[in-house]
Parts: structure tokens; sequence; C-alpha cells
């Protein structure tokens, strides 16, 4: 059983970022890195060592995997920002994973859950 999952202030996914046809995870740190932990499809042992995506995810208020918005076959998230804001991250970019946020919606502050 791993432990340390008390790092994380947010974990979420909804699909396959990898492109291995296993299910992954998301995870922010309390100070708003977030890391991929690729699904390994083994019970015992359900994700791999973690990979650093990116910093500065602390200035999303909500974060929700989506499963594959774009069509592409490839998963991809979302983020809202405590003014509302929210932000699509297209899954597939080969080197980080995900392409860079693409605004889509604003007025989502008003809503007090995503998930």
């Amino acid at each position: 059983m791993s432990r340390g999952w008390d790092t994380y202030n947010w974990i979420f996914g909804a699909g396959d970022y990898t492109n291995d046809g296993r299910t992954d995870v998301l995870a922010r740190t309390k100070t708003g890195t977030l890391y991929l932990f690729p699904g390994t499809g083994k019970p015992d042992r359900p994700f791999d060592s973690r990979i650093k995506l990116g910093e500065g995810f602390n200035a999303y208020s909500k974060l929700v995997g989506t499963g594959d918005l774009t069509g592409d076959g490839k998963g991809d998230f979302v983020a809202a920002t405590p003014s509302g804001d929210l932000y699509r991250f297209d899954g597939g970019a080969a080197k980080n994973y995900f392409a860079p946020r693409a605004k889509i919606g604003y007025g989502y502050q008003v809503y007090n859950g995503m998930y």
C-alpha cells in the first residue's frame, strides 16, 4: 500500500494521459506543483513513479479530469480560477503530456463544486 498522498490537496483523473491504455491520476501539491501518476494496471501497485508536469497550479481552485473533450482519443482536464475563468488542458502533447491551457469559459465562480 502506498503512502504519502497527504502531500497532495487535489487528486483527480478521468483518462489515459500517457496513451498506454491504462487510466492515470493527476495530483497537485499544496504548493501548486502538478504531478502525473501513470497507471500500471497492477492491483497491488496501481501507479508508477510520479512525473512532474508543472508548477503554479495553485492558481486554480478546481481541477477536474474530463476524459476526451476534443475527440482526439486523449484524456484532457479543465481547471477553474477563483475568479471563475475556465481553462482546458488538452492531453497528448508529447513532451509535457498536456498542451498549454486554452480559455474556454468564464463565470464559473458561481459553482461551488466541480467533480
